[in-house]
Formats: C-alpha cells, sequence, structure tokens
C-alpha cells in the first residue's frame, strides 16, 4: 500500500468516526456539533488535495 492510499483510509476512519459520533448524539450543542462538521469538511479538502497529487503524480 502506498502513502497516499493510507493516508486516504486513515482519514476515512476518522471520518467513519465522526459520522457515528453525530448518529449516536455525541454533540450536544451547537458548537461542537460546527466542530465536529469543520473537521469532516477539513479531511474532505485533504482528500481531494490527495487525489490531485495523486493525479500529477501518475501524469509525471
Amino acid at each position: 500500500m502506498d502513502l497516499i492510499e493510507a493516508l486516504r483510509r486513515r482519514i476515512d476512519e476518522y471520518k467513519g468516526q465522526m459520522s457515528e459520533f453525530l448518529l449516536a448524539g455525541g454533540a450536544s450543542t451547537t458548537e461542537a456539533y460546527a466542530k465536529i462538521v469543520g473537521k469532516a469538511e477539513a479531511l474532505e479538502l485533504i482528500l481531494t488535495d490527495l487525489h490531485e497529487l495523486e493525479q500529477r503524480y501518475i501524469e509525471e
């Protein structure tokens, strides 16, 4: 497994944990909910960046 794939899997694990936390009612305040959603959005941006880096690497 290459580095990018390992990072992608770890990020997917984090996203899954955040989803489970939210589905279980773990965010007791609006601030806690916003914090988790912000983290999920950041992870999505990282996944997008990883995909772009991977595509550049393949093209070279």
